[in-house]
């Protein structure tokens, strides 16, 4: 994947985060919250996760990308439920930290294969 892609991508993962978090904090009506946070909870880790990988193949990334959204979607209710203190908002939390944590390594490790020759 070419830089100007990965960075752009990586950004837009950051946004998505933001937006996705501000419509959970300030209860946002269904009809809004849902179009954009239900997607982010399928899709957004996953995504990260193929920057950092660097998977080119279309097909293929769309599969890992689900596969992993799908993953870490169970692994971090489980990890709220099992601390005592279950709520959407904070697997939601996790998840933002999890894509943006993955994002931003996908931007420094993207920055470094430029600059190495």
């Amino acid at each position: 994947m070419t830089r100007p892609r990965r960075f752009w991508i990586a950004w837009a993962l950051i946004i998505w985060s933001a937006v996705a978090i501000l419509l959970a904090v300030t209860s946002a009506p269904v009809w809004v919250r849902l179009p954009v946070v239900g997607p982010f909870t399928l899709l957004a880790v996953g995504l990260a996760a193929v920057l950092v990988i660097g998977i080119r193949q279309p097909g293929l990334a769309l599969a890992v990308a689900i596969s992993v959204g799908l993953s870490s979607l169970i692994l971090t209710s489980e990890i709220v439920l099992y601390a005592g203190t279950w709520s959407p908002l904070r697997a939601l939390i996790l998840q933002v930290v999890l894509v943006v944590s993955l994002s931003a390594a996908s931007l420094v490790t993207g920055s470094r294969s430029e600059s190495s020759p």
